[in-house]
């Protein structure tokens, strides 16, 4: 009996001594196998990142932006009106709230400055130089086709120093608008400076057809007599001790303060016989300024 229980114990010693021998074996193959698989998920990360470089650029770009989205719609809009039009193209494309913060902007711009534009677009420009339209008719073009048709209401043209009918006739075809979309709720029409002929005055009094305001330089405006005034009204003026006296009385009832402007002298004659042909052209001109 003892033999027998001595070689029951040794061969349960034999047993728990392999089966340790097992476990350990077994650790040893779990961490072989959890270190192959980390070094793999290493792997794929790197290779993830080296393949796919762009996107995650774009993940991380996308992160920063979530901030941006945060600001009111105002702040931004705000944001994009210090921006030049390339740069606003470039905010825009950032994200949805830029998009709709440029366009906002955009659809509630009323009054357009030639000058605004020229300080954020050419900036190293020295802003008192002058340009002609044709210059800039590619910049102002883009400006022109971000507006909503029938949206401009004031347009003052300074530092623009000479206008061409082509160049405005170029403007509607890059913005693929009509002069009358373009601005026909013009009220307010300030050219002060510009050299303007009977041809592009022309062309603002079929567009502008709401037009009640004008600023305009005198020495600037070519308005040839014969397109306004037969000659027998001319010779009738020059012959007359009170020259233009049936232009007086048409202004005085076209323009109510027209009289109170005369007495205080500040109506020169030839700004007179100005204001008589702008009013041709613009029959629903109620305020003017004339250099």
């Amino acid at each position: 009996m003892a033999g027998d229980q001595k070689i029951t114990t040794t061969a349960s010693n034999e047993n728990y001594t392999e089966n340790q021998q097992k476990l350990k074996c077994n650790d040893r193959k779990r961490k072989q196998i959890t270190n192959i698989s980390s070094r793999q998920n290493r792997n794929s990360k790197i290779r993830a990142l080296s393949d796919n470089a762009d996107e995650v650029i774009a993940m991380e770009y996308d992160t920063s932006l979530s901030a941006l989205q945060k600001l009111p719609m105002i702040l931004l809009s705000q944001i994009a009106s210090n921006l030049n039009i390339r740069e606003q193209k470039k905010f825009a494309d950032t994200c949805r709230a830029a998009r709709l913060a440029t366009k906002l902007y955009w659809d509630t711009r009323t009054d357009l400055h030639i000058g605004d534009l020229m300080r954020q677009t050419f900036p190293f420009i020295n802003q008192k130089n002058r340009y002609s339209l044709h210059a800039i008719r590619r910049e102002l073009s883009l400006m022109l086709r971000l507006i909503p048709n029938f949206a401009l209401r004031k347009l003052h043209f300074q530092p623009i120093y000479l206008l061409h009918l082509q160049d405005l006739q170029d403007i509607e075809i890059r913005t693929k608008k009509s002069a009358k979309q373009i601005y026909g709720a013009v009220k307010h029409l300030d050219l002060r400076g510009c050299s303007v002929e009977y041809g592009e005055l022309l062309y603002f009094s079929n567009a502008c057809t709401k037009l009640s305001s004008i600023a305009i330089t005198h020495a600037a405006v070519f308005l040839p007599n014969e397109l306004f005034i037969d000659d027998d009204c001319t010779k009738q003026n020059k012959s007359e001790q009170r020259p233009f006296g049936r232009i007086r009385d048409f202004l005085r009832i076209s323009l109510p303060n027209f009289t109170e402007m005369e007495k205080k002298g500040e109506l020169p004659v030839a700004h007179i016989e100005l204001l008589v042909k702008l009013l041709m052209l613009f029959p629903y001109l109620e305020t003017f300024y004339i250099d």
